[in-house]
This record gives C-alpha cells, sequence and structure tokens, in this order.
C-alpha cells in the first residue's frame, strides 16, 4: 500500500498477511529527479523499501560522466524494473557530459532495455512544463522518438494515478505467477470420493482447531491446513494450491481479527480464477473465543456464519455444513 506510515503498513501486513512474497520483491532502478520532484521520488523509494523492494542507486551517483556511465551500467543491469521521474527542469548536467543527469539516465535505461529487455515507466507530471528548450525539446523526444522511449510506458498524470498503476501492473504480475504455480497441482478429486474442506486458521489457533479437523476427518471429509512453515511464497503455494482444490472452506474466527477474516473471504472470490471458473460453493465462518463486539457483530452474505457458544467445541454446530458438503449436490 502506497502512501501510508510504516506503523499502519506494519498492522495491515499482521492483519491481512499481504506482505511482499520473494517473488513479488522487485530490484527498482529509480531514476534521480530534479528539485521540483525529489520529494515526490523520496516518498516513492521509502514506500517501495516498505513494500519489500530494492531500491537502487543505493548510494550517491558519481558526479564525472565517465564514471556516471559505468555506474548507471552496473545498477540497470541488476534490476527488474526502471522508474524515471521527468519534470519542467532540465537538472544537473555531470562533468564532461553535455546532456542532463535525467537525459543520460533515460538513456542507458533505454540501451538496457534494448538489451536485456529491462522494463520501464517514465513518469511526467499531468500539467508539465518545459522551463527551457532543452527540457521541452526531452520531453518531445520521450512522447515521439523510440530511442528514448524504449521499453518504456510513459505516464504523463498524477503520482497517486503512477501509484496505481504500479499497484495494478504488479497485482497482475502476482495473479500470473499464481496461475501457473495452480497449474502443476492435481486435478480436483473426482465426483464420488471424498470432499476436501480447507480450514483456514491462523497460526495462533492451530491447537483450537484440532477438534474441528478431527470431527472432520471422522465424518469422512479430507481436511487441508495452512502451512506456517517454509518462506513467504512456500506459504503462499500452499495456501492457493488449497483453495484450487477444495469442495469448501471453513474460516475458524478465534485468535485473528475481524480485518483478517474478511481478507480471507475476499480470497475465496478472487480463487474462481484458480479453479476454472467454479466458485466454492460451501463458505462458512465459524466463531469462536475470544469474543469482542466486532465479533459478537459478524455477519455475512457469502458464507454461512457458525457460532460456537460455550468454550468447547460442539460438533452439532458444523452438522450442517457437513450434510451438505457430502449431499449429492455439492461439487
Amino acid at each position: 500500500a502506497f502512501e501510508v506510515s510504516r506503523a499502519v503498513l506494519s498492522a495491515k501486513r499482521a492483519n491481512e498477511e499481504a506482505a511482499t512474497t520473494e517473488e513479488d520483491r522487485k530490484v527498482v532502478f529509480l531514476a534521480e529527479a530534479t528539485s521540483e520532484l525529489q520529494a515526490a521520488r523520496d516518498r516513492m523509494r521509502r514506500e517501495l523499501l516498505d513494500a519489500g523492494h530494492t531500491v537502487l542507486p543505493d548510494r550517491a551517483l558519481p558526479m564525472v560522466a565517465e564514471e556516471l556511465e559505468e555506474a548507471l551500467t552496473d545498477y540497470l543491469s541488476r534490476c527488474d524494473v526502471a522508474i524515471h521521474f521527468v519534470g519542467g527542469r532540465y537538472g544537473w548536467i555531470p562533468d564532461g557530459a553535455e546532456e542532463s543527469l535525467a537525459v543520460l539516465q533515460n538513456r542507458a535505461a533505454a540501451r538496457q532495455s534494448g538489451e536485456t529487455g529491462l522494463e520501464r515507466i517514465v513518469w511526467v507530471p499531468r500539467d508539465v512544463e518545459a522551463q527551457d528548450d532543452r527540457q521541452a525539446a526531452f520531453l518531445e523526444k520521450l512522447g515521439q522518438d523510440p530511442d528514448a522511449h524504449r521499453g518504456a510506458e510513459v505516464i504523463r498524470d498524477t503520482i497517486e494515478n503512477l501509484k496505481g498503476y504500479l499497484r495494478d501492473r504488479w497485482e497482475a504480475e502476482r495473479e500470473a505467477r499464481k496461475r501457473e504455480l495452480l497449474r502443476a497441482r492435481p486435478e480436483p478429486a473426482a465426483a464420488g470420493s471424498c470432499p476436501r474442506v480447507y480450514l483456514i486458521c491462523d497460526q495462533r489457533d492451530e491447537t483450537a482447531v484440532e477438534a474441528i479437523e478431527d470431527f472432520l476427518f471422522d465424518n469422512g471429509i479430507e481436511v487441508s491446513l495452512p502451512s506456517f512453515e517454509g518462506d513467504e511464497s512456500e506459504i503462499s503455494e500452499v495456501h492457493w494450491g488449497n483453495l484450487a482444490d477444495c469442495d469448501g472452506v471453513l474460516v475458524y474466527y478465534g485468535a485473528a481479527g475481524k480485518a483478517w477474516v474478511d481478507y480471507k473471504l475476499r480470497e475465496l472470490v478472487k480463487a474462481t480464477g484458480y479453479r476454472d471458473g467454479r466458485p466454492i460453493a460451501r463458505q462458512a465462518v465459524y466463531l469462536a473465543p475470544p469474543f469482542d463486539r466486532r465479533k459478537e457483530r459478524f455477519r455475512s452474505l457469502s458464507a454461512a456464519v457458525v457460532r460456537q457458544e460455550g468454550d468447547q467445541f460442539e460438533p452439532a454446530l458444523l452438522a450442517p455444513f457437513v450434510a451438505e458438503l457430502k449431499s449429492p449436490a455439492a461439487p
């Protein structure tokens, strides 16, 4: 998430398990900007770092043209994407060069894109006006010269829309990777075999869900559980694989907060894309202690809500859920 404090971002990750995984993390070349755009660049840098990405350059660029070119080539060769901020000012010209730092960075990145396919994004503020003829010529080149915008998406818009574009683009890449992972998984169970339930819980509730797991298994239902071991990408692969393979989902609302439950329910909708369009027909949320006002008031239109009244699991609470899973009409 962009434009949020580090504290809020950390809380969001804890509640929604939305931290960037290893495969989602990118090495980003964030080109140096002129003074008018420096504050926006600094914010972008902090937000990229907070999201788990690596940002280069990680130190001051050389001031001499020859050394600068070597440094740019080294940085760009290590990056997945280059992002350029181009405003109305021409900016600083390194010693021994005849063009501005912005022009030199753009040329080096365009060359790298031609050689390795480096992805590039050039952001120009929507209402920018060139302050001299040199910058006017550079802006015109970015829009019309194929060599200047090689490998680049030139975005003339607000900074917030640039960030939205990045979020959407990287989310699409993340979804594509998930689909690739799921293609290698076995097909869902054939009709007539045991139904499978994905029992989703927070790690703090691993012990608390054992009674439910045993009850489902004793009633002829295979149970899948989240993985809490391995790196983030391995945990994510197990999670989405379980969503792709299951016949029903039971979300255990115990130690986790409401934001976590809401996030899991949204993932059930998203999982349809990984199930050849098949929705997860049997969905339920199991409310368990500790209770607070938000949990007491929890309701859902997409999932059945089962409430545990005492301190112990009562099998009768899940009898209707089990009956639906085992009925002939169940997927």
